[in-house]
């Protein structure tokens, strides 16, 4: 599959460098690139590929740690930085080096943010949120509310967790190998292993992974189960304006999903 070629300077036209370094994870040992998209499994995925990794190179098993799964410094994973920005682009257009995200229904998305963000006392999601809104931050932020707030955002400037996923995953740039859903989780993720996973010590990680599912510690917002509470229909019609490139893009239905 042919590839694109971009220069490193039209990946931060769609966010700032920090967030490209942060969400964008290598393997030289296993030629993959994953692109993150937060609210899509990430946590899952990450500890998955650590895993991978540190099985490929003979280590022990990374901590399931929420702080550890997400701290950059610690992970196994590599920057765009780690290698070498033109290693990078040597990597973008290596058809031997297998490109993968995730996406997730836009308006499931959007509320699995809200439900985890906005409910900490001290959150600094709350903090922007609430300036935006011109609201004191201890004051009840609604979903209706946190919508509108989003909506008066440029894309560059959006948190990446509500941050469009076409944007975070630089959809005008790149071609993938691979996109998964996150309503196929579990299947889409065998399949991108079945990919990666190319020496005798990943392959085996295969099947120990099948045998023992990962358990994660973090917390479930289960917004699929709260869409009828939450969405009315001029809150609708705002997500879809919002999101429209992504209900388009990765083919989910403007209908709420049941």
């Amino acid at each position: 599959m042919a590839t694109l070629t971009p220069e490193i300077g039209s990946f931060f036209e769609f966010m700032p460098k920090r967030e490209f370094e942060y969400h964008i994870h290598i393997s030289t040992q296993n030629s993959y690139i994953y692109f993150e998209v937060p609210k899509v499994a990430c946590s899952t995925t990450k500890l998955t590929l650590q895993q991978l990794e540190a099985k490929t190179a003979g280590l022990s098993s990374p901590s399931q740690e929420m702080s550890i799964i997400h701290n950059k410094k610690q992970s196994l994973l590599l920057s765009p930085s780690d290698i070498g920005l033109d290693k990078f682009q040597e990597m973008l257009k290596d058809n031997s080096v297998f490109k993968f995200g995730f996406v997730r229904n836009p308006y499931t998305r959007i509320l699995s943010a809200f439900l985890s963000k906005m409910r900490w006392k001290d959150s600094p999601y709350k903090k922007k949120i609430a300036q935006i809104l011109n609201v004191d931050i201890n004051s009840n932020i609604t979903f209706e509310q946190f919508v509108y707030a989003i909506r008066q955002q440029s894309e560059f400037d959006m948190d990446p967790h509500w941050r469009p996923q076409s944007i975070q995953l630089f959809r005008d740039l790149l071609v993938y190998d691979f996109i998964g859903f996150f309503e196929n989780f579990e299947q889409d993720l065998q399949e991108i292993l079945k990919h990666i996973a190319l020496n005798k010590d990943s392959k085996s990680y295969l099947s120990e992974r099948n045998n023992e599912k990962i358990k994660m510690k973090g917390k479930k917002t289960s917004a699929n189960n709260k869409i009828e509470s939450f969405y009315e229909p001029q809150i609708q019609s705002l997500v879809q304006s919002i999101y429209q490139d992504d209900f388009i893009n990765f083919g989910y239905s403007f209908e709420l999903p049941t």
